[in-house]
């Protein structure tokens, strides 16, 4: 894996733990995540995946996740979700929340949350999410990490 996508699972958890009214909102949205782009966690068929990346920052590795939107899959069926975003890790949480939220004031009526953010223009929605013109220090952590995010080549369980 490239990211510690067990780090984003707990933190996107969290984060929507904390606020009750947005996960409800949320009960039928599937959140899937990979940290790197094989998709064994099918993060391209998800409501909101989560593919795990990198980018330079000020010449140093930054955690950040691509935002797949509106995939889905069943009944004989499936949809590729639209890439939408690539946001820094430790702001992917704010950004799932953002994204149900727009989903909860914008939905049609018995719309699901798939079929929602296939459609939806997200426009700056996450562009202050996005950028990272000022880093902080834990920026260049991964979540669920305590030393500096790198990027380490070597086979992995993908190679076996």
């Amino acid at each position: 894996a490239v990211t510690a996508s067990r780090g984003m699972a707990d933190a996107v958890s969290r984060a929507l733990d904390a606020k009750p009214e947005v996960a409800k909102a949320a009960e039928a949205l599937s959140i899937k995540i990979s940290g790197c782009p094989n998709g064994c966690g099918q993060h391209y068929v998800a409501g909101i995946g989560l593919q795990g990346s990198v980018r330079k920052v000020q010449g140093r590795a930054v955690p950040q996740y691509h935002l797949y939107l509106g995939g889905a899959f069943g009944a004989g069926q499936a949809s590729f979700g639209r890439l939408a975003a690539k946001v820094p890790a430790r702001n992917v949480p704010e950004a799932v929340q953002r994204l149900i939220e727009l989903y909860d004031r914008e939905k049609r009526p018995g719309e699901p949350p798939e079929e929602f953010l296939a459609r939806a223009k997200i426009g700056s929605l996450l562009s202050d999410l996005e950028a990272l013109d000022q880093p902080r220090p834990e920026d260049f952590i991964d979540l669920g990490e305590d030393k500096a995010f790198e990027v380490k080549l070597s086979e992995g369980e993908c190679a076996a």
